[in-house]
């Protein structure tokens, strides 16, 4: 059985803006791979 604080936990990490961005960009690019390129390219993460 999950305990609740582990799932907290997971939560905590996904929880932040920029980190839920990163693994939209990751989880669903449009040609079906995503690279460091696109990541970079990205407005996502500031310089």
């Amino acid at each position: 059985m999950v305990d609740a604080v582990d799932l907290a936990r997971v939560f905590k990490a996904v929880a932040d803006p920029i980190r839920l961005r990163l693994l939209s960009l990751i989880a669903s690019p449009p040609g079906g791979e995503a690279g460091v390129g696109d990541l970079k390219t990205s407005e996502t993460v500031p310089a």
